[in-house]
């Protein structure tokens, strides 16, 4: 099927930045473009918001994952409010980042995450979930690179 954004030069794979965070488009299906979360523009971002979806080019897209080493050996990094329904978290994600100590993570789609996100962050690491994901996250989390501090509900956005 022909791209409904090849006119607005979009593409699988491009990558840019939107309010300091890094996307990559990893895919367009049904007039729809999905991008990832790749990093941050400034390394000494404490905390990063990763909204449902961005606007870039004019173009409305879905935030569907944390890629791969998207926040890896960010030093200063403390916190991650996820209010995008991702699917995955990619390897290595928050890997060596010694201070990220906090995770919000506001849905309820999230299927697959990477090994060793958490190796190297802060052993107060927290993770807050909707309350009916508090056992099926727990077990996705489990053995990711350290043992986790806590898991607990938060309210549904």
């Amino acid at each position: 099927p022909e791209n409904p954004y090849s006119d607005l030069d979009i593409e699988e794979y491009d990558e840019f930045t939107v309010g300091g965070v890094y996307y990559t488009v990893t895919g367009i299906k049904d007039g729809k473009v999905y991008v990832g979360v790749n990093g941050v523009d400034n390394d000494r971002t404490t905390t990063v918001y990763i909204p449902k979806t961005i606007k870039y080019k004019d173009i409305e897209m879905i935030v569907d994952s944390i890629e791969e080493e998207g926040f890896s050996y960010l030093e200063r990094l403390r916190k991650v409010i996820v209010n995008a329904d991702i699917t995955r978290i990619g390897k290595n994600a928050f890997k060596g980042a010694e201070k990220f100590s906090r995770l919000i993570i506001k849905t309820d789609v999230l299927k697959k995450v990477g090994k060793n996100i958490f190796k190297g962050v802060s052993n107060k690491l927290t993770i807050e979930v909707l309350k009916k994901k508090v056992g099926a996250y727990a077990k996705l989390f489990k053995n990711k690179g350290i043992k986790i501090k806590e898991i607990k509900a938060i309210k549904a956005r």
